[in-house]
C-alpha cells in the first residue's frame, strides 16, 4: 500500500478518534526524509486529509488552533510544490478565524502572530496584495500586544503594509493601523520606502497590485500550472513560464510586462 493510500485508510478507520487517526497520518509522513520533493508534496496529501478530518468534525473552539495550524502548513506544502493558486482560499480562512479574534495570553497571542507571517511569506509573489495588507494588518495587533514585542518584527510588518498601500493605493487595512505603523517606522523610514515602495529587489509592472489582477490571478496561474505540468522546472523554465503566463492573462484582458521586460539590466537563466 503506497503512502497516499495508507492516509485514506487512516482517515477512513471510524475505530479511531479524530485525534487518533490525525497522530497516524502524521507518522506517515515522518517516514520520508525532510525537505524533499516527496515530502512537501506527500504534505499537500497530509495536511488536506487533516484538514478534513478537523472540518466534518464540526470543530469546536478547541479545535480552531488545530485548523488555524493545518491551514499554514498546508499553505507551506503548496508553496514549496509550486501551486500558489490553492494558497490564498487558507488564508482568507485563517483571517476569518483571526479578525476580531481577543485574546492575552501570550502563548496564543505569539502562536497566531507566526501562524500569520508564514502564511504572509507564502503569500509573497502570489499577487494577493490586498489579502496580504488584511493579514498584517491583524498580525501587527497581536505582535503589538506580546509583552515584549519584537521591534524588528514590528517595523518588518509595518513596512510591508506601508508598502503594499502604497503600490496599491489603497488605505483600507492601512487605515486600520495607521497611527501604529507611523509610530513604528517613523518619518525617515517612510520616506525611504516612498522613494522605492517596489516588495524585493525587482521591480513588478504595476497591473499586478490591481484588483483586476488580484481576482483572476489564482485562474490564471492554475491554467498555467496544468499547461506546464511535466516540464522540466531547469534552466531557462523562467522564460517558458512567463510566455504561457502572459497568453492566458491576455485571454483575460490583462497585458502584462515579465520580469524580465521590467528589470532589463538583470539577467534570468
Amino acid at each position: 500500500m503506497n503512502r497516499e493510500a495508507q492516509i485514506k485508510s487512516i482517515a477512513e478507520d471510524s475505530r479511531l478518534s479524530i485525534n487518533g487517526r490525525v497522530e497516524a497520518i502524521l507518522s506517515v509522513r515522518e517516514e520520508v526524509d525532510a525537505d524533499t520533493d516527496e515530502y512537501y508534496k506527500l504534505g499537500c496529501t497530509v495536511f488536506e486529509t487533516i484538514r478534513a478530518l478537523l472540518l466534518g468534525d464540526n470543530y469546536e473552539e478547541c479545535r480552531r488552533d488545530d485548523l488555524l495550524m493545518c491551514d499554514c502548513l498546508l499553505a507551506e506544502a503548496y508553496w514549496h510544490t509550486s501551486r500558489s493558486w490553492l494558497i490564498a482560499p487558507l488564508a482568507q480562512e485563517l483571517y476569518a478565524m483571526l479578525a476580531g479574534s481577543l485574546t492575552t495570553d501570550p502563548g496564543k497571542l505569539s502562536i497566531y502572530s507566526q501562524v500569520l507571517g508564514r502564511v504572509c511569506y507564502c503569500l509573497r509573489g502570489t499577487g494577493h496584495p490586498r489579502l496580504m495588507m488584511k493579514l498584517l494588518a491583524i498580525r501587527l495587533g497581536y505582535e503589538k500586544a506580546l509583552p515584549e514585542p519584537d521591534p524588528e518584527n514590528l517595523e518588518d510588518i509595518a513596512g510591508d503594509l506601508y508598502r503594499l498601500a502604497l503600490l496599491t493605493d489603497c488605505n483600507t487595512w492601512l487605515g486600520t493601523v495607521e497611527a501604529d505603523v507611523v509610530a513604528i517606522l517613523g518619518a525617515e523610514k517612510m520616506k525611504a520606502i516612498e522613494k522605492a515602495p517596489q516588495m524585493g529587489h525587482l521591480k513588478a509592472d504595476p497591473v499586478e497590485y490591481t484588483e483586476q489582477w488580484e481576482n483572476i490571478i489564482d485562474k490564471v496561474e492554475a491554467e498555467v500550472g496544468e499547461e506546464l505540468a511535466g516540464e522540466p522546472v531547469c534552466m531557462g523554465f523562467c522564460f517558458k513560464y512567463w510566455s504561457v503566463k502572459e497568453r492566458v492573462l491576455h485571454k483575460y484582458g490583462i497585458d502584462w510586462r515579465s520580469p524580465m521586460l521590467m528589470n532589463p539590466g538583470v539577467t534570468f537563466d
